[in-house]
């Protein structure tokens, strides 16, 4: 497939998962409530367009060939502590998803299948999170 990318408005979300009936469904959520959208098959791919996008979230499953989600989240933090991600996964397990928050600071951690509403909460809540962050950074500085 290859990277796609769905021109709305901003802000950007990087959408990263090798399943395409689930990226399929899964991107219209964000689409449908204004969010741009860029879409990735796999880890590998998923990095490249983080660094050529700079996205405002990333969405990322965690079972993926190539590079698996964990490595992809691993190579973000390494480059950048403040973007948001969401992790979405078919293969819930409390145990990573504890790791996840302790180590590399993800904004959510959803197990499929979720609701669409759940879905653009989720997203907005970790938006908003970047949002409260960047203002108080500024406070700070003023």
């Amino acid at each position: 497939m290859g990277l796609e990318v769905l021109t709305m408005s901003n802000p950007l979300i990087l959408y990263v998962e090798d399943d395409a009936t689930t990226r399929e469904t899964i991107r219209r959520a964000p689409t449908s409530n204004g969010y741009e959208i860029v879409l990735a098959t796999d880890g590998k791919e998923g990095w490249n367009a983080y660094q050529t996008t700079k996205p405002a979230l990333v969405m990322t499953g965690l079972r993926m060939p190539v590079v698996s989600g964990e490595e992809l989240i691993q190579r973000i933090r390494e480059v950048d502590k403040d973007v948001p991600i969401l992790v979405l996964t078919g293969y819930a397990n409390m145990e990573l998803a504890s790791s996840l928050f302790n180590d590399f600071s993800i904004c959510e951690y959803l197990s499929k299948p979720v609701s669409i509403e759940e879905l653009i909460k989720s997203i907005q809540t970790c938006l908003s999170r970047t949002k409260q962050s960047a203002t108080n950074l500024l406070e700070k500085k003023g």
